[in-house]
């Protein structure tokens, strides 16, 4: 698996490079006034492009040596490439095919913190005056913002527990048991790679602790203001 900061890296490099030549190039060129005067302004828009990119590139640095660093004092080792790469995490527990949609926990690392999201759904019936029966889904989503330790603990305890499942698809899934409720984890790395694990009424090893972190994760989440959306 790529680290993105490497690849942005060579990136940035082969732009910069590559800009340069052109300034040169354009130094040598026997063209009139307005030309040069045309193209050194798109030159220099160029460099202005690559020096955000090269700024950019800095606040992610930092962030990462900031990760590295608290992940070492908190467990007493280093990060793993796979632990570092992980950008978010999507789960949900759900019901089966056709119901209401399952109750959802995504939590999120961005470079302006940590958000984590809970959805959760619910289908209110009621019965009008000529006594049919009306059906609507509620939506109702929390929100949180998690410190750095909590991120770091969550990604954590997620490898430890995941880090020798069966990656091939349909692993945990029984597939004579088409309505049986369905579990799903998508984890996304920085490099747009992504890990999806997924099955009904079968468990892989550690099930149990899995299933405490997102319950854990939700009950954080729940203890914020609630944001409702019908």
């Amino acid at each position: 698996m790529l680290n993105i900061y490497d690849t942005i890296k060579t990136r940035t490099i082969k732009i910069l490079i590559k800009t340069i030549i052109n300034v040169l190039i354009l130094c040598l060129m026997h063209c009139n006034k307005n030309q040069q005067a045309e193209k050194s302004k798109v030159a220099l828009d160029e460099l202005s492009i690559i020096t955000d990119n090269v700024e950019s590139l800095g606040e992610m640095e930092n962030m990462e040596n900031a990760i590295k660093l608290e992940y070492e004092k908190m467990f007493g080792k280093p990060i793993t490439d796979f632990e570092l790469s992980i950008k978010r995490v999507s789960f949900h527990l759900g019901t089966g095919p056709g119901s209401v949609p399952p109750n959802r926990i995504i939590v999120t690392m961005t470079p302006n913190g940590v958000f984590a999201e809970y959805f959760q759904y619910e289908e209110i019936v009621t019965r009008a005056t000529d006594g049919t029966l009306d059906y609507r889904l509620q939506h109702e989503k929390y929100e949180a913002t998690l410190d750095l330790g909590e991120w770091l603990n969550f990604i954590n305890k997620l490898y430890c527990y995941i880090n020798k499942w069966d990656r091939s698809e349909g692993a945990y899934r029984e597939w004579h048991c088409f309505d049986c409720p369905v579990w799903v984890l998508n984890i996304f790395f920085s490099d747009k790679e992504e890990l999806n694990f997924s099955g009904n009424i079968r468990r892989p090893p550690n099930w149990e602790k899995i299933v405490k972190i997102m319950n854990d994760m939700e009950i954080k989440i729940k203890n914020t203001v609630v944001v409702t959306e019908n």
